[in-house]
């Protein structure tokens, strides 16, 4: 996966979540899908390539989002699963295999294949990460096609033929059922307050706050301008009945809708 697999800025830490591009060739159906990362994985995404760059590697779009050590090639799988495997090992994770039904087949090493019907596995794997994708999705109340397109499922028992038309016509209706699920897909931080939640939201809030910043600041100019015409003309007042505004009820901008 490259950098510019994710149709959001991953650079910008203010996002709650970033949509991901995956190819066809990543894909379980064999065409490409849209999934999402959450705002904790984009940080330290974002820490990995602070780190590449400290060591002289150019970031750009076509930079491979994991590469191998010292190197700008793509992560190998076998060298990922060694990663994986020592990363469960520090953190105590139950590694043993088990049993799995079925003929299964293995390469001997003169190239041969080799089957068997009594194969193992390691109990937890890399793909134990899917799986625990959707069962958060299913247990945070997310729409079950809403969850197989992020999964890049076939969509055919829903009527859909393209996995990609259809996250592309509805990509924020996926994104919605991915913030649903946020807060219980993070693994070492604490979720981050709702106001950040959601992107479009905190913009709509801070554009409301500069609203009631600028109403403050024209009642105040206008309890200023009726106090001095009070002072210099109280008759004035009288005759635009604005005496009882100053006498009785507090100024505050309903007085002035034009302002609203």
């Amino acid at each position: 996966m490259q950098l510019a697999n994710f149709r959001d800025n991953i650079f910008d830490e203010s996002l709650p979540c970033y949509a991901v591009e995956t190819h066809e060739a990543l894909s379980k159906e064999g065409e490409p899908y849209t999934t999402f990362c959450s705002w904790e994985a984009a940080s330290y995404i974002r820490d990995h390539t602070s780190f590449r760059e400290s060591r002289g590697e150019t970031i750009k779009p076509s930079s491979y989002v994991f590469t191998a050590q010292d190197a700008e090639e793509p992560l190998s799988v076998s060298r990922f699963e060694s990663l994986w495997r020592g990363l469960c090992r520090e953190a105590g994770v139950d590694l043993r295999p088990v049993k799995i039904k079925g003929r299964h087949a293995r390469i001997a090493k003169g190239g041969e294949w080799i089957y068997s019907s009594e194969g193992k596995r390691y109990n937890i794997r890399p793909h134990s990460l899917r799986k625990f994708f959707r069962t958060v999705l299913a247990i945070s109340g997310v729409d079950r096609m809403a969850a197989e397109a992020m999964m890049g499922h076939s969509l055919t028992a829903f009527g859909v033929e393209s996995i990609y038309n259809f996250a592309a016509s509805r990509l924020d209706y996926l994104r919605a059922g991915y913030l649903k699920a946020l807060n219980s897909l993070l693994f070492l931080k604490e979720p981050r307050g709702m106001e950040i939640i959601n992107g479009v939201a905190r913009q709509r809030i801070e554009e409301l706050e500069g609203r009631l910043a600028a109403l403050e600041d024209a009642v105040k100019f206008y309890e200023t301008l009726l106090k001095h015409i009070e002072r210099r003309n109280p008759k004035l007042l009288r005759e635009l009945g604005l005496r009882q505004v100053m006498l009785w009820a507090p100024l505050r901008s309903d007085y002035f809708p034009n302002f609203l």
